[in-house]
């Protein structure tokens, strides 16, 4: 897996794809997309820290933390922004990684059709017909709806965490 840094546009409309964004009132919403790694790096002092850097290899049980920057590019101040990313396919997200400050968050299980404020909330089926509550890698998207508006040049950014199974 590479980097994800693309920068997606939406006038007013609805883009459909993995980071998307839908505002109903007038205005400009651009999208940037990051997928990192924690890779623990030795100082020239020899202290070991943790940084965050592009994904290279990603292997079993590799954690991947992806990041949606939004930014509103337009003159007006924009409500009603959401943003939605698929959880993607081998990959299982991390319960209780979802951030994002001034948002609401909500959980799908069955491709964005149905949301819940919580995984706890929604159900799955399994091949026997047996229902049960849903856990973090039954998952497969998360929106966040910002709260108010993005005033112009406003921005901010929402996450999760996920694991290559």
């Amino acid at each position: 897996m590479k980097l994800r840094s693309i920068p997606l546009v939406l006038l007013g409309g609805t883009l459909a794809m993995a980071g998307t964004a839908h505002a109903q009132s007038r205005g400009s919403i651009q999208l940037t997309n990051a997928a990192t790694q924690a890779k623990t790096i030795t100082g020239k002092d020899g202290v070991k820290k943790t940084v965050m850097v592009p994904v290279g290899r990603v292997t079993p049980g590799t954690e991947v933390t992806y990041t949606i920057t939004y930014r509103n590019i337009g003159a007006k101040p924009v409500g009603n922004v959401v943003v939605h990313d698929p959880v993607p396919a081998h990959m299982n997200y991390v319960a209780g990684s979802a951030e994002g400050a001034n948002t609401t968050i909500g959980y799908s299980v069955d491709g964005g059709k149905t949301w819940a404020a919580s995984l706890d909330k929604l159900t799955v089926t399994d091949a026997d017909g047996n229902t049960r509550v849903a856990t973090a890698a039954d998952c497969t998207n998360i929106r966040w709806v910002v709260n108010g508006q993005v005033a112009p040049g406003g921005k901010g950014s929402v996450s999760f965490r996920a694991k290559l199974q």
